[in-house]
């Protein structure tokens, strides 16, 4: 029988303080997801035995510090999962788990990109990722990389990071990774994070999920974030049962770098 699990990813813009990191974990209690992909939390080192039992159930940290960086994997705590490799940065910017469910293995990245064009970071997580080798792959986070400067930005005057966003795509390519929300939205423009005055948004936040993985999955959402100028990001998996046949249909990641693709989208649109 097939089990669905729930993955959401925030950036949280700092739980160091108690008082919020009370209230935000309350709130992703309640949200009801198996697993929670946190970034820039601000848990340095000293923080992991206090995060780990005011959650609840299995966490996972690459520490930052106090007023910086720090991602996090919360498992909840009915979640039926076995963890059998972690591996952390040492910047506090990425945490890689390889774990085991409903007869999957899958490695789970999450990733808090640079500010800064930074190629060389998304070239590690590659060779993470390969160094893992486990049948399939999930990585989410806050990437700061749009994929798509015309259906992921607004009001921008220049291209932010080109060269980690050519090297992300490289990244797809050789992984054989889809973005999920234009899967299932191929024409549809969201953003996961807003500045106010002067406006400007982009969606810098998004699940690469590998091709074997992707008839599994069933649904793809932004919802509004909490206490973050971030979005929370949404995907459900239903493992336990691979789906095939010919109703199976797989979108074309290459046609969002097709001029004449992106013109027709946008004029239906």
């Amino acid at each position: 029988m097939a089990s669905e699990i729930k993955f959401s990813s925030l950036n949280c813009r700092g739980l160091h303080s108690a008082d919020k990191r009370k209230d935000v974990f309350d709130y992703l209690k309640v949200r009801g997801s198996h697993i929670y992909c946190l970034q820039d939390v601000h848990w340095d080192s000293n923080m992991i035995a206090t995060i780990s039992t005011e959650w609840g159930g299995n966490c996972f940290i690459a520490p930052g510090t106090n007023n910086s960086r720090g991602v996090a994997i919360l498992f909840n705590d009915n979640f039926n999962v076995t963890v059998t490799r972690i591996h952390c940065n040492s910047n506090g910017n990425l945490i890689a788990v390889a774990f085991q469910t409903c007869q999957y293995e899958v490695t789970l990245v999450v990733l808090y990109g640079p500010n800064t064009d930074t190629p060389a970071f998304f070239n590690e997580v590659q060779n993470i990722i390969e160094d893992f080798n486990t049948p399939h792959c999930i990585v989410v986070g806050d990437w700061n990389v749009v994929l798509d400067t015309d259906m992921d930005s607004l009001n921008y005057l220049h291209t932010n990071n080109p060269k980690s966003r050519q090297v992300v795509h490289k990244l797809m390519k050789n992984l054989d990774l889809f973005d999920v929300w234009r899967v299932f939205h191929p024409i549809t423009k969201r953003f996961t994070w807003r500045q106010k005055n002067p406006l400007k948004q982009s969606r810098l936040d998004y699940f690469l999920v590998s091709s074997g993985l992707l008839n599994t999955v069933t649904t793809a959402t932004i919802t509004p974030g909490y206490r973050s100028d971030h979005s929370m990001i949404n995907s459900s998996f239903r493992l336990g049962q691979m789906v095939t046949g010919k109703d199976f249909w797989k979108f074309n990641n290459s046609l969002l770098e097709d001029e004449a693709y992106q013109k027709n989208c946008k004029e239906c649109h």
